[in-house]
């Protein structure tokens, strides 16, 4: 008696339809619809895109360095409130999002909440897929020189998680 393999359960049907699934996203969150700036480019043939990685700037968070400046930040301690908001650190969102399990950025419309999330899922699907132009080290690249102290060396980002698969 033979038994017939279900798609599903058939090793290279998984793998393509990962590699497809990866595709998909790396083309949608990798790239900046130009559309809605100018109106031009909608007619453009090649469909207004532009590559988000080759636009792409670090976002900064602001971030209390420890537990305690946290707290004071949270209202618990209102008199010391002052001064833990002077000795707030500025991090990468990057550096935060390989720090916390969950994480909530918060920011104005425009700000670039969005924009780090598409970088990030495009990177992490980039990476899966052997591209040269959007994967894991561009997402650790050093920050810009105007977002460090000058005598600091530049240095990737942290990312201690691997190629993770965006969802």
């Amino acid at each position: 008696m033979f038994k017939r393999s279900s798609p599903s359960s058939d090793p290279s049907h998984i793998q393509a339809l990962r590699q497809a699934y990866l595709g998909r996203l790396a083309e949608q969150a990798g790239s900046l619809q130009l559309g809605g700036i100018d109106p031009k480019a909608a007619s453009d043939p090649s469909g207004g895109k532009l590559q988000l990685s080759a636009v792409y700037t670090a976002l900064l968070t602001q971030r209390p360095e420890d537990d305690e400046q946290l707290a004071l930040l949270r209202g618990q301690k209102a008199e010391r409130s002052e001064r833990a908001e002077r000795e707030v650190k500025r991090l990468s969102a990057l550096d935060v999002l390989n720090r916390e399990r969950q994480l909530v950025l918060l920011g104005d419309p425009g700000s670039g909440k969005s924009t780090f999330v598409n970088f990030v899922a495009a990177c992490l699907a980039g990476e899966a897929l052997h591209a040269p132009d959007v994967n894991l080290a561009i997402l650790t690249a050093p920050l810009p020189d105007e977002s460090r102290p000058r005598d600091e060396k530049p240095q990737p980002q942290p990312w201690r998680h691997g190629a993770l698969l965006p969802v």
